[in-house]
């Protein structure tokens, strides 16, 4: 060692022009001296020095390993495992060798101090599958690996034969030193685990051992193999030595201190007994400490590699995303170049034919306004002349017969539906919400022609109609409230109970600033599955009216409340009478003027519709 040293120092201080590698040989080779020396400062500078001149791949793993081996002199731990660990990535990356297995035999014997056997298995097959490609040289390593080998598969898998089939196989060619005496420690250590006490006693009586460090927990197998076998004069002997002697023992150690201690006081001698115990336990929770945090310690390393990695893949992910992204960037927009033109041509081809159909749908629209108006007009004329000519009849005619009578009260009715269908037909023709003209209306004017309008009807079936509180003013278009209201109390005329008058409720209540139009009648009432569909347009099924109709009225009702934003309730039951409430909103209406006097009307957004609300808490008294 002191040659190599020399030359390295003559290398470093010739003067002359030197390359890379040999300088980093040399503060590689002073490195270890330093070391080997326990001068760790000095070591710290020529390893600084190797860090300067470490440039390829072989070289970055004999620093790390070199920066391992200092850190464990600084007992840094953390250190130390973190610097191996990178050497064994770079080894494992690169596939190169190192016939000294330094980062294999250090992780290995970290692993089965901290009892993580299946780890150190790793770092031991690691060794043997290079073994396998001729390249080791030195017996000894081998050796060494192999009573490892046999250790770890009796923690690991209890495998007593094949572990003595291998150390028994290393003894008889192996001559007596360190390494020797650490087989025969192993070997005893698998023997006692196998309660073969006596085997364990002739092995020793006629084995000549090295002095050695592992001599010492040979003893310690020794004294408890005594005390198994009940000579406790023996086993004093050998627990002793072993306890008083301040070398390194392994971690199996507090049981010695338990037979020892049982000893002293099988002689009675109990205050030594305790102090033993007691030693015996504080070394033992030292040692559990200690091998406890150096799992939690590798579990940190391992966890900080992980971190790393994930970061890394993270990077490089991150970046792969972000050339894809700019690439589909890059390519849209040249799509989108190409096809503009050509999209810029069909949207003023689009603009043009939307302009002509609105023009033709204008058209459309005024010539079925005044077809529905003249159509509405000559209608009327001769459904009034067959009602008046029946009416003649009816009066001229006095002795007509039961069914003749009938006949004329259905022509009646029929054409008394028909000016109602041919009214609300011109009714739905002419709304239109841009020609609607509001105002402030009062109540008490909109009823008093809804009962004008509806005069023969009312008087002909005797109704009762009972006003309250109509001294309320609202806002909208008079003749379509007075539409809107007059459809609701034919509604109830048209449902009313045959066997007892329809009376009818009209009042008013005033909740939370809006205005609501209560009407509530005694006729027979709406099943509650029919309550969603009575607002759509000819939804007259299974209403067992007293007259006939095609189911417009309440849908045009329901438009003249979308027109005017008015939510209506309904409370009804069967056979139990029905309460419409209709609820002039001033906080929608507000907001309506304002979207008018903005003229921003959306196009995306659909006109609102009248809302059905549950009903609210007003009950009259």
């Amino acid at each position: 060692m002191d040659i190599s040293v020399n030359k390295a120092l003559e290398t470093i201080n010739s003067g002359q022009k030197v390359s890379d590698k040999l300088l980093f040989s040399a503060y590689h080779i002073l490195s270890l001296d330093q070391i080997i020396r326990n001068n760790p400062d000095f070591a710290y500078n020529y390893i600084a020095k190797c860090n300067d001149y470490a440039s390829n791949a072989y070289q970055k793993y004999l620093l790390y390993t070199l920066k391992g081996l200092y850190f464990k002199t600084k007992s840094d731990k953390v250190s130390e495992l973190s610097y191996y660990f990178k050497a064994l990535e770079i080894k494992q990356h690169e596939h190169f060798i190192d016939h000294f297995h330094r980062v294999e035999l250090v992780l290995m014997d970290h692993y089965l101090h901290t009892r993580n056997y299946i780890q150190a298995k790793k770092m031991n097959d690691a060794f043997f599958n290079y073994c396998n490609t001729g390249e080791v040289k030195s017996a000894q390593l081998i050796d060494y690996f192999l009573t490892q080998k046999a250790f770890i598969r009796i923690h690991l898998y209890q495998d007593y034969k094949k572990a003595d089939s291998i150390l028994d196989k290393i003894i008889t060619h192996s001559k007596p030193t360190t390494l020797n005496s650490s087989i025969y420690s192993q070997k005893f250590y698998s023997l006692y685990l196998q309660k073969r006490y006596q085997e364990i006693i002739n092995l020793y009586s006629k084995t000549r051992l090295a002095n050695s460090p592992h001599l010492i927990d040979i003893k310690n197998i020794i004294g408890k193999t005594y005390y198994k076998l009940g000579d406790f004069e023996n086993a004093k002997h050998y627990l002793k030595d072993f306890l008083e002697t301040e070398s390194p023992k392994n971690d199996d150690y507090f049981d010695s201190y338990l037979m020892y201690s049982d000893i002293l006081k099988r002689e009675e001698n109990i205050y030594n007994a305790y102090n033993i115990l007691k030693e015996g336990y504080l070394k033992n929770q030292k040692t559990l400490k200690t091998r406890n945090d150096n799992s939690l310690l590798l579990l940190e390393i391992e966890n900080s590699k992980k971190q790393e990695k994930i970061k890394y893949t993270t990077i490089l992910t991150k970046w792969q995303i972000l050339t894809i992204i700019i690439v589909s960037l890059f390519i849209f927009l040249l799509l989108v170049l190409w096809q503009r033109q050509k999209l810029m041509r069909k949207i003023i081809l689009n603009k043009r034919m939307v302009e002509l159909k609105n023009i033709q749908l204008k058209e459309v629209n005024e010539n079925l306004e005044k077809f529905a108006q003249i159509a509405s007009h000559d209608l009327k004329a001769p459904i009034r002349t067959i009602d008046q000519l029946t009416t003649f009849i009816e009066e001229d005619e006095k002795n007509l017969s039961d069914d003749t009578k009938e006949n004329i009260k259905a022509i009646h009715n029929s054409t008394k539906g028909a000016q109602i269908l041919i009214m609300n037909m011109l009714a739905l023709a002419k709304m239109n919400d841009k020609n609607i003209k509001r105002r402030s209306c009062s109540l008490q004017n909109i009823f008093t022609i809804v009962e004008q309008n509806l005069y023969a009807e009312i008087h002909q079936a005797s109704i009762t109609i009972h006003y309250n509180n109509l001294d309320q003013k609202v806002h909208g278009n008079e003749q379509l409230l007075i539409q809107m209201f007059q459809n609701f109390i034919q509604n109830s005329i048209k449902y009313r109970k045959t066997e007892i008058p329809l009376v009818i409720h009209v009042y008013t209540k005033v909740c939370k600033g809006n205005t609501i139009v209560y009407i509530k009648d005694n006729g027979i009432g709406i099943k509650k599955e029919k309550l969603k569909t009575i607002f759509e347009a000819f939804s007259q099924d299974e209403f067992k009216s007293l007259e006939k109709g095609v189911g417009l009225g309440l849908f045009i009702t329901r438009k003249i409340a979308s027109y005017h934003n008015i939510s209506i309730t309904i409370d009804s039951k069967e056979n139990d009478g029905t309460l419409i409430g209709v609820i002039f909103d001033k906080k929608k209406l507000k907001k309506r003027k304002e979207k008018k006097s903005s003229n921003k009307r959306s196009l995306l957004k659909p006109r609102t519709t009248s809302s059905f609300m549950p009903f609210p808490k007003i009950i009259p008294k």
